[in-house]
């Protein structure tokens, strides 16, 4: 399985350097980091939910989603706005920079722009949100320093292993 455009956005300037800044703005925060180790988190969580649930993604697509979904943090930091709507529009540039097929964005975008608010049924997990729940659920809140200080509602909080 190829994972040509996710190496791509891995070696890219652009992304590259967002990354660094979002790290240089959270080197001292107590709370959840957004850089390479949660994001590759989620990617392998949402893989593994995938499988398990048969909603058929490509590997590369859910990687790619999880590459990106935080990629706002930058200018959230930095403006004040919420770094799903930052991030939307910087992920269409940078998968415009990589290459990415026109015809497959749309739905990467709207997982970067809807992971903090997906539809949560009664039900549980279905093919709309199960992008947010990998989300929360590549966090350890179980071990977490800050947990007390934490202003996440505990139904949010991951405090057992599933994935």
């Amino acid at each position: 399985m190829s994972m040509e455009y996710v190496n791509r956005l891995i070696q890219n300037e652009t992304y590259l350097k967002t990354m660094k800044e979002i790290h240089d703005r959270e080197r001292t925060r107590i709370f959840c980091h957004h850089g390479f180790n949660h994001l590759l988190d989620v990617a392998r969580i949402a893989y593994i939910m995938n499988l398990e649930y048969e909603f058929g993604f490509e590997k590369e697509f859910l990687y790619l989603c999880a590459l990106l979904h935080d990629i706002g943090r930058a200018k959230e930091y930095i403006t004040g706005e919420s770094h799903e709507e930052a991030g939307v529009r910087l992920a269409a540039q940078l998968l415009d920079e990589i290459g990415y097929p026109e015809e497959k964005r749309g739905e990467i975008l709207r997982k970067v722009g809807d992971h903090r608010h997906a539809p949560l049924p009664k039900e549980g997990v279905n093919r709309d949100n199960f992008f947010w729940f990998a989300d929360k659920k590549a966090r350890n809140c179980f071990a977490c320093g800050a947990a007390k200080d934490c202003n996440w509602p505990m139904e949010k909080r991951t405090m057992e292993i599933r994935w």
